[in-house]
């Protein structure tokens, strides 16, 4: 019986310390079910109580939690998204970028990140989390990926310069010719 109770709160704690999700908060309700029912096989047993013994504030010195349980979970608490809403705005826009002239394309890239960002609004809007400081992780990335697609490229940036290359040449070899017949009729000299 000991061993039993040692093992399930070992468990319980595991249990507080990790991430919650709903398999993990099931799991825990069903721990705390067996230590109750460990507990009053004891209580019974023995005819002591160890119910003090095993309050809130010795779980959360064994667990080393830094906030109550209260704290928490405050159901008055809001999740708060719309950053994260502004992220996945700012990728849609990206996606419609008016630069088509780039050899490389985003798109790719921008429909994966569009997809990440709405499993993470799904996920915010059932919790109570404030998502500002998530949502200012990637900017900075997102601004760079943004000013390499406006980059225009080499060939598109130099194409006008060549036409004007070649104009110039060609107003070169005019005026060449010009001087050459100037020379051989004699109105010129070198």
């Amino acid at each position: 019986l000991k061993t039993t109770c040692l093992e399930n709160e070992e468990y319980i704690q595991e249990l507080h310390v990790s991430d919650w999700s709903e398999n993990q908060k099931q799991k825990l309700a069903v721990a705390h079910e067996k230590a109750a029912e460990l507990l009053l096989s004891v209580e019974t047993g023995t005819k002591w109580n160890l119910s003090q013994a095993y309050d809130l504030a010795k779980l959360m010195r064994v667990c080393g939690l830094e906030m109550s349980q209260r704290e928490l979970y405050k159901p008055e608490d809001k999740p708060q998204f719309m950053d994260v809403i502004g992220l996945k705005k700012t990728l849609q826009e990206l996606k419609q970028n008016r630069n088509k002239t780039r050899i490389v394309s985003f798109t790719g890239m921008i429909d994966n990140s569009i997809a990440k960002i709405e499993k993470v609004e799904e996920e915010l809007r059932r919790s109570q989390l404030d998502a500002t400081q998530l949502a200012q992780v990637p900017v900075t990335t997102l601004k760079q990926v943004e000013d390499i697609m406006n980059i225009t490229n080499a060939q598109t940036a130099l194409s006008s310069t060549e036409e004007q290359i070649k104009t110039v040449l060609a107003q070169i070899e005019k005026t060449n010719e010009i001087q050459n017949v100037a020379m051989s009729d004699g109105e010129m000299q070198v």
